[in-house]
């Protein structure tokens, strides 16, 4: 990702327009670029910010931020882009801090909760006071909120090769996802993702292969299958997932679907 710039935005109450290589932060509050997050920033060594190295805990913190802005997301969109916010967030699931990372983020902030969110640093509480980590938002134009983290999970991970067994976890995946994915569709076009699967079972991740599957990923069971685990960190299978307009599921090994 691009380096973000340092300098914090005017208050989003005044009457000029930010320009758009602008943040939009609230007054006192430091554009998350300050908290130095990234590995490759040049503040990093000396900012206490610092990216969590646990897949649990990650994942913890990612769905208390999605649980945050979800809870306070209650407009309907008016919005016809995807606004896409690199936030900073403290370990106990505060946000101190965002950068819109487009044009239409920028102009669109007031119709996301992000601006009643961010903390106001206070003496007893200065910014960059506890590390933070960022996360990448997205609010789309259907009502979706994608939640990630900005440099995604870590993981050590290695390729299953037993044919025999990846038919197994090819059957178990099937019927995971299967036994959750109740009630009429409301898509059309086929949502594909790229799924991996622990040798244990558990679902180890997922990317959407198209744009419906970004669009329509929480109106599927993979978010809720989604586990991070210590057998998650090490050998996993990769499978292509498609689900259809018609209520069809289908379920194939990614090496054998893409030869």
């Amino acid at each position: 990702p691009n380096q973000l710039q340092g300098s914090p935005s005017p208050s989003p109450t005044a009457s000029p327009q930010p320009s758009p290589d602008q943040s939009v932060i609230p007054p006192g509050v430091n554009p998350v670029s300050s908290a130095a997050v990234a590995a490759n920033s040049p503040d990093a060594a000396s900012s206490p910010a610092a990216i969590l190295t646990d897949p649990q805990a990650l994942r913890q913190l990612n769905q208390k931020l999605y649980t945050q802005l979800d809870t306070a997301w209650r407009t309907a969109p008016q919005f016809n882009e995807r606004l896409t916010y690199r936030v900073s967030v403290r370990n106990d699931g505060k946000i101190v801090g965002y950068k819109a990372e487009n044009s239409a983020a920028l102009n669109s902030v007031n119709q996301t909760p992000l601006l009643n969110l961010v903390e106001v640093p206070t003496a007893d509480r200065p910014a960059q006071s506890e590390p933070i980590t960022q996360f990448k938002v997205v609010f789309t134009p259907n009502g979706v909120l994608e939640v990630n983290p900005w440099h995604g999970y870590p993981t050590s991970l290695t390729p299953i090769t037993d044919g025999n067994r990846i038919k197994q976890l090819n059957e178990k995946l099937h019927t995971q996802i299967d036994q959750k994915w109740q009630g009429t569709p409301d898509f059309k076009e086929d949502l594909v993702y790229r799924v991996k699967v622990s040798n244990e079972g558990g679902l180890a991740g997922y990317e959407a292969m198209n744009q419906p599957a970004v669009d329509f990923a929480q109106k599927t069971p993979l978010p809720s299958l989604l586990k991070v685990t210590p057998e998650a960190q090490g050998k996993v299978a990769e499978f292509r997932v498609v689900f259809k307009g018609n209520g069809v599921l289908q379920v194939s090994p990614w090496d054998g679907a893409n030869r």
